[in-house]
């Protein structure tokens, strides 16, 4: 379980993410700690060709956190 997270560059080309457990945010905004954004969970700015391997999972937690009103989210795959 992880709280907001940021990571930021410039980074260049072949920046790799590997997953290979399960990250998730606390079950619900009311479980955020309060110096958290309620609305950024992972948030990835400013890095040029990402790629996400491993055999983990991103599990968002879905609709407590999806119907905070915030900016669109890009999501891949659903």
């Amino acid at each position: 379980m992880i709280q907001s997270t940021i990571f930021t560059g410039p980074c260049h080309s072949g920046f790799v993410f590997q997953v290979d457990g399960t990250l998730m945010p606390p079950d619900g905004p009311d479980l955020w700690l309060d110096s958290n954004s309620k609305h950024q969970w992972l948030i990835f700015y400013r890095i040029n060709e990402i790629s996400l391997q491993g055999g983990g999972l991103i599990d968002g937690r879905g609709k407590k956190w999806g119907d905070l009103p915030c900016k669109p989210h890009k999501i891949g795959n659903g």
